[in-house]
């Protein structure tokens, strides 16, 4: 029984360093062949972690257009930050266009947040209360971390570490 705990726990952390890697190469936006340094195309790293976390097909391919989905709002996103970096680092914009920078940005944030939740309700309606633990646990529906259980850093719209 130890050893099924044991085994259990390594798959769920190399699922987990998986999902973060994928992450931190950029997302899951498709097949765009192979990264330098090798390895496997985006779609299949996030196809495998989700068939390691035992989804099922139908589970799998809702659970990929989900974080498709999301991924691509998050860039966005990152992109909506980026204009109101620019903005906030050019000493000669006034108070006006900055007020109208943070404004854009906390509406992209707010259509993001909208369209994460959307996305993992209808997600949670198609899986199993299994599915929706492990993919909770691997950050493919909102836990507040992230997908390879990792809080997001500052220089990612999170919040300054403590």
């Amino acid at each position: 029984m130890r050893r099924i705990g044991v085994v259990t726990l390594v798959t769920a952390g190399v699922l987990t360093l998986l999902v973060g890697v994928l992450l931190a190469q950029g997302g899951g936006g498709g097949r765009r062949g192979y990264r330098q340094g090798g390895g496997a195309p985006e779609g299949d790293r996030l196809g495998a972690a989700l068939i390691q976390a035992g989804l099922t097909d139908d589970e799998r391919a809702a659970a990929e257009v989900a974080v498709r989905t999301k991924l691509e709002a998050r860039r966005k996103l990152m992109a909506s930050l980026e204009q109101l970096r620019a903005t906030a680092e050019d000493a000669k914009a006034s108070n006006d266009s900055l007020a109208k920078a943070i404004a854009a940005y906390q509406q992209e944030m707010a259509r993001f947040r909208g369209l994460v939740q959307a996305q993992d309700k209808a997600l949670i309606a198609k899986l199993s209360v299994r599915s929706q633990a492990r993919c909770l646990a691997i950050g493919v529906l909102d836990n507040a971390v992230g997908m390879g259980g990792r809080p997001p850093r500052p220089s990612m719209g999170g919040p300054p570490p403590q």
